[in-house]
């Protein structure tokens, strides 16, 4: 992976600009949304998020921007990060090793449901495989790919993580927000749980407290539309990153996390999210929402007021509204 970071194009095009003004109107009407939802609540940190901020970043894979809304806004990735975690762990372990630990399948449970494992007799060779977690985006699957990125502690598996954000985003400034990491290592029984139990049904073969260390900072690294829209502009175009002529990330991990995107992105809303949007996209508790159509767009949109299934209500509605008007749906 290269360690240069390139300076991002800071300059606009027509093409984009005309979408600005309808942008505007689109998030506008998106923002009367976020009184459906509410921020969430059982990470005191983010309690503090304003329900009614709303900003979109869109950037083409040419490396040109447009914005709209409170895109000034920092905030944690929280589960955006699994996207690059599982990227990571794939680059150390490979295709294979990874997806024999976590499943590929969507789930119809919340994202942070225990691990069927819980229900099942592990006695029985033939329900091993239904046992592990059912896919990477999922805590309980993000919990144990997490612990296969390599490195000697948390903190160096960290830094490697960071290392694969800042190259990609284009900003190296990119940290850990230690506030919001403290308060969900103290607010987190449910992960813990989940944790333990992975352990001791054999998914989870390190330490429980390094690999959760590893999962709270990795949730709590901070960013802005605009990073996010660069991250998502990196797998529209294949793993590469505007200015540099390798990718960043190999392509067919980009297939793979696309697909993924697609079918488990936006937790148990994700096959409705694919009918009546129909572009790759994670989400996170915090409101955040990375997108991005191939080969065109890379998409970051903020709207901390989610659902109940943890999607941002104003966000979705904003990202449909686009997908709608352009026509940038796969489908």
């Amino acid at each position: 992976m290269s360690t240069r970071i390139p300076t991002r194009n800071k300059t606009g095009f027509s093409e984009m600009e005309q979408l600005r003004q309808e942008m505007v109107k689109l998030l506008d009407e998106a923002k009367t949304h976020s009184k459906k939802g509410k921020v969430v609540d059982y990470i005191p940190e983010l309690k503090r998020m304003d329900p009614h901020l709303l900003g979109i970043t869109v950037v083409s894979t040419g490396g040109k921007e447009i914005t709209a809304g409170d895109v000034q806004v920092r905030f944690t990735l929280q589960s955006i990060s699994k996207v690059f975690a599982l990227t990571l762990a794939i680059m150390d372990r490979g295709m294979d090793e990874v997806f024999r630990h976590v499943g590929m399948e969507p789930s119809a449970e919340p994202f942070d449901s225990l691990p069927p494992s819980l229900f099942l007799p592990l006695d029985r060779p033939e329900f091993r495989e239904l046992a592990k977690p059912a896919n990477p985006m999922i805590n309980s699957g993000a919990i144990v790919v997490s612990s296969l990125i390599k490195g000697r502690t948390a903190q160096e598996k960290l830094e490697r993580l960071l290392r694969l954000v800042r190259v990609i985003s284009g900003n190296p400034t990119i940290r850990v927000n230690e506030h919001v990491y403290a308060s969900e290592k103290k607010a987190s029984e449910r992960n813990w749980a989940i944790a333990y139990l992975l352990r001791e049904q054999g998914f989870l073969k390190e330490n429980v407290e390094e690999v959760l260390d590893l999962y709270f900072m990795q949730c709590a690294i901070e960013a802005s539309c605009r990073d996010l829209a660069y991250m998502a502009t990196c797998l529209a175009n294949g793993g590469t990153v505007w200015g540099l002529s390798k990718p960043v990330i190999p392509r067919e991990i980009v297939r793979v996390l696309t697909a993924l995107m697609v079918t488990c992105g936006m937790y148990n809303a994700s096959g409705e999210f694919a009918a009546r949007v129909g572009i790759p996209a994670k989400s996170g508790v915090s409101g955040a929402i990375m997108a991005f159509v191939p080969g065109k767009y890379g998409v970051g949109i903020i709207g901390p007021a989610i659902d109940k299934k943890g999607n941002s209500v104003a966000g979705t509605h904003l990202l449909a509204s686009c997908v709608n008007r352009w026509g940038w749906s796969l489908f």
